[in-house]
């Protein structure tokens, strides 16, 4: 029973494994996108420029930022911090199926010792 169980979490863990190695690019943070008020010279009142939008993460510590100027650019930081949401998720799957074989590994191994002592 626990033989067959361990296959189940290895398979699942070399599954999560392989979806990781698919992922080509990642990138932490997020888009923020932001639209700016102001009045111009030729009309009345405040109008709305934009949208701007921009990368956005931390590095060592440290919030960082990059413009992203082209509609492609937007599409790619997202999918790639979405990417990288993604990996997070697999690591801690990954984690969690690791710390279920070390206790069923640990459950055998006990076991096996109370049956040398004849408990």
């Amino acid at each position: 029973m626990k033989n067959k169980e361990i296959g189940t979490i290895e398979a699942e863990r070399d599954y999560v494994l392989e979806q990781m190695r698919e992922i080509r690019s990642a990138h932490p943070g997020g888009v923020s996108e932001q639209l700016l008020k102001g009045t111009r010279q030729d009309k009345a009142g405040i109008v709305e420029r934009g949208p701007y939008f921009s990368l956005q993460w931390y590095e060592n510590g440290k919030p960082r930022r990059q413009r992203l100027r082209r509609p492609e650019q937007v599409q790619q930081a997202r999918e790639e911090t979405s990417n990288c949401k993604r990996i997070y998720e697999l690591a801690e799957r990954f984690a969690e199926l690791t710390r279920r074989l070390g206790e069923i590994e640990r459950d055998e191994k006990a076991a096996v010792e109370r049956q040398k002592k004849g408990l």
